[in-house]
Protein backbone atom coordinates (compact mmCIF):
# COMPACT_ATOMS: atom_id res chain seq x y z
CA UNK A 1 0.00 0.00 0.00
CA UNK A 2 2.78 2.39 1.15
CA UNK A 3 4.40 2.14 -2.69
CA UNK A 4 1.13 1.95 -4.55
CA UNK A 5 0.70 5.46 -2.48
CA UNK A 6 4.17 7.09 -2.85
CA UNK A 7 3.45 6.34 -6.31
CA UNK A 8 0.13 8.33 -6.70
CA UNK A 9 1.39 11.04 -5.09
CA UNK A 10 4.00 11.37 -6.53
CA UNK A 11 2.57 11.96 -9.95
CA UNK A 12 -0.37 14.54 -8.11
CA UNK A 13 2.76 16.27 -6.38
CA UNK A 14 4.10 17.17 -9.68
CA UNK A 15 0.59 18.19 -11.64
CA UNK A 16 0.16 20.38 -8.59
CA UNK A 17 3.09 22.24 -7.91
CA UNK A 18 2.72 22.60 -12.27
CA UNK A 19 -0.64 24.07 -11.55
CA UNK A 20 0.64 26.21 -8.45
CA UNK A 21 3.15 27.82 -10.04
CA UNK A 22 0.96 28.72 -13.26
CA UNK A 23 -1.60 30.17 -11.00
CA UNK A 24 1.42 32.14 -8.91
CA UNK A 25 2.43 33.37 -12.33
CA UNK A 26 -1.17 34.57 -13.55
CA UNK A 27 -0.85 36.21 -10.29
CA UNK A 28 2.58 38.10 -10.46
CA UNK A 29 1.31 39.38 -13.89
CA UNK A 30 -1.68 40.98 -12.84
CA UNK A 31 0.84 43.01 -10.74
CA UNK A 32 2.04 44.26 -13.92
CA UNK A 33 -0.89 46.10 -14.70
CA UNK A 34 -0.83 48.09 -11.80
CA UNK A 35 2.78 48.31 -12.54
CA UNK A 36 2.33 49.99 -16.06
CA UNK A 37 0.20 53.08 -14.51
CA UNK A 38 -0.46 55.87 -17.36
CA UNK A 39 0.63 53.30 -20.15
CA UNK A 40 -2.11 52.36 -21.70
CA UNK A 41 -0.46 49.96 -23.89
CA UNK A 42 1.49 48.26 -21.22
CA UNK A 43 -1.24 47.69 -19.54
CA UNK A 44 -3.57 46.10 -21.90
CA UNK A 45 -0.29 44.10 -22.91
CA UNK A 46 -0.14 42.73 -19.15
CA UNK A 47 -3.60 42.28 -19.25
CA UNK A 48 -3.38 40.09 -21.84
CA UNK A 49 -0.80 38.27 -20.57
CA UNK A 50 -2.44 37.47 -16.83
CA UNK A 51 -5.50 35.98 -19.06
CA UNK A 52 -3.79 33.86 -21.01
CA UNK A 53 -1.16 32.75 -17.90
CA UNK A 54 -4.69 32.40 -15.62
CA UNK A 55 -6.19 30.37 -18.44
CA UNK A 56 -3.17 27.92 -18.70
CA UNK A 57 -3.71 27.53 -14.85
CA UNK A 58 -6.85 26.55 -14.94
CA UNK A 59 -6.01 24.16 -17.37
CA UNK A 60 -3.02 22.88 -14.94
CA UNK A 61 -5.94 22.85 -12.28
CA UNK A 62 -8.44 20.92 -14.50
CA UNK A 63 -5.42 18.40 -15.08
CA UNK A 64 -4.44 17.82 -11.89
CA UNK A 65 -8.07 17.62 -10.86
CA UNK A 66 -9.32 15.00 -13.80
CA UNK A 67 -5.77 12.97 -12.04
CA UNK A 68 -7.50 13.37 -8.49
CA UNK A 69 -10.73 11.65 -9.62
CA UNK A 70 -8.51 8.64 -11.75
CA UNK A 71 -6.34 7.94 -8.73
CA UNK A 72 -9.30 8.23 -6.51
CA UNK A 73 -11.07 5.47 -8.43
CA UNK A 74 -7.72 3.43 -8.24
CA UNK A 75 -8.68 3.61 -4.51
CA UNK A 76 -9.80 -0.07 -4.53
CA UNK A 77 -5.90 -1.69 -5.57
CA UNK A 78 -5.26 -0.64 -1.84
CA UNK A 79 -5.14 -3.73 0.40
CA UNK A 80 -5.75 -2.17 3.52
CA UNK A 81 -9.01 0.31 5.18
CA UNK A 82 -5.86 1.89 6.72
CA UNK A 83 -4.46 2.71 3.39
CA UNK A 84 -7.35 3.88 1.57
CA UNK A 85 -8.22 5.92 4.01
CA UNK A 86 -4.60 7.50 3.96
CA UNK A 87 -4.59 8.05 0.45
CA UNK A 88 -8.39 9.40 0.53
CA UNK A 89 -7.37 11.88 3.24
CA UNK A 90 -4.06 13.18 0.79
CA UNK A 91 -5.95 12.88 -2.35
CA UNK A 92 -8.77 15.31 -0.58
CA UNK A 93 -6.36 17.90 0.39
CA UNK A 94 -4.83 18.29 -2.80
CA UNK A 95 -8.14 18.52 -4.35
CA UNK A 96 -8.81 21.08 -1.67
CA UNK A 97 -5.97 23.09 -2.12
CA UNK A 98 -6.37 23.14 -5.75
CA UNK A 99 -10.11 24.07 -5.56
CA UNK A 100 -8.77 27.13 -3.63
CA UNK A 101 -6.56 27.97 -6.23
CA UNK A 102 -8.59 27.83 -9.22
CA UNK A 103 -10.87 30.22 -7.44
CA UNK A 104 -8.02 32.67 -6.84
CA UNK A 105 -7.92 32.12 -11.13
CA UNK A 106 -11.60 33.77 -11.56
CA UNK A 107 -10.70 37.16 -11.71
CA UNK A 108 -7.79 36.39 -13.63
CA UNK A 109 -9.25 35.18 -16.24
CA UNK A 110 -11.41 38.51 -17.12
CA UNK A 111 -8.30 40.49 -17.24
CA UNK A 112 -8.64 42.13 -20.30
CA UNK A 113 -12.62 42.66 -19.74
CA UNK A 114 -11.92 44.62 -16.33
CA UNK A 115 -8.88 46.48 -17.15
CA UNK A 116 -10.98 47.58 -20.47
CA UNK A 117 -13.80 48.84 -18.26
CA UNK A 118 -10.90 50.79 -15.71
CA UNK A 119 -9.91 52.27 -18.32
CA UNK A 120 -13.21 53.75 -20.35
CA UNK A 121 -14.37 54.52 -16.45
CA UNK A 122 -11.37 56.50 -15.80
CA UNK A 123 -11.75 57.94 -19.24
CA UNK A 124 -15.06 59.04 -18.60
CA UNK A 125 -14.52 60.83 -15.40
CA UNK A 126 -11.43 62.32 -17.02
CA UNK A 127 -13.61 63.72 -19.86
CA UNK A 128 -15.99 64.85 -17.49
CA UNK A 129 -13.48 66.38 -14.58
CA UNK A 130 -12.11 68.58 -18.42
CA UNK A 131 -15.66 69.94 -18.95
CA UNK A 132 -16.31 70.44 -15.37
CA UNK A 133 -12.96 72.77 -14.66
CA UNK A 134 -14.50 75.72 -16.48
CA UNK A 135 -17.48 75.76 -14.64
CA UNK A 136 -15.55 75.55 -11.77
CA UNK A 137 -13.51 78.49 -12.98
CA UNK A 138 -16.48 80.64 -13.61
CA UNK A 139 -18.23 80.11 -10.26
CA UNK A 140 -15.00 80.98 -8.06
Amino acid sequence: DEKLLKEMLTSITDKFHAAEDLAEKAEITSAMIEHAGEDLVEAQKAAQQTEESAKQAAAAVKEALTAIGLKLAMLKQFESDQGRLKATDALGTFREKLRVANQKLVPFLAAQDTFKAQAEAKYLADELEAKLAPAEVEVD
